[in-house]
């Protein structure tokens, strides 16, 4: 596929998205994008002051797992795998994020169904 656009994005993520799964796609700032069976989802974070956002990657794959383990719901795993990206690159150093931002940043992230 080739993603020029978010009306392109969607569109391979509802042809490859598997039936019965999920797919989820990152784009740093931008944000990052649910698809799964009760249709698509934009999660966009908030504005923040960029230090550092090497490790923004991981720390959302973090925050999925947790999310995930809590038994939260998909979306709301993905706002807080957002948060938790966010968070990261408000930070020096990789990895090293603070819970109080999260918990401030968590509440600002803007979750909408496509």
């Amino acid at each position: 596929f080739e993603l020029h656009d978010e009306s392109s994005l969607i569109r391979a993520m509802r042809s490859s998205t598997p039936a019965g799964g999920a797919m989820i796609v990152t784009a740093g700032k931008q944000g990052s994008w649910l698809s799964d069976s009760q249709g698509i989802w934009h999660f966009v974070p908030p504005a923040i002051p960029v230090v550092n956002p090497i490790g923004s990657g991981d720390a959302y794959a973090g925050g999925l797992a947790v999310g995930l383990w809590r038994k939260m719901s998909l979306i709301d795993a993905c706002r807080l795998a957002t948060a938790c990206a966010a968070a990261n690159a408000m930070t020096q150093n990789a990895g090293q994020i603070n819970a109080g931002d999260i918990a401030k940043l968590l509440e600002k992230v803007e979750a909408r169904q496509i």
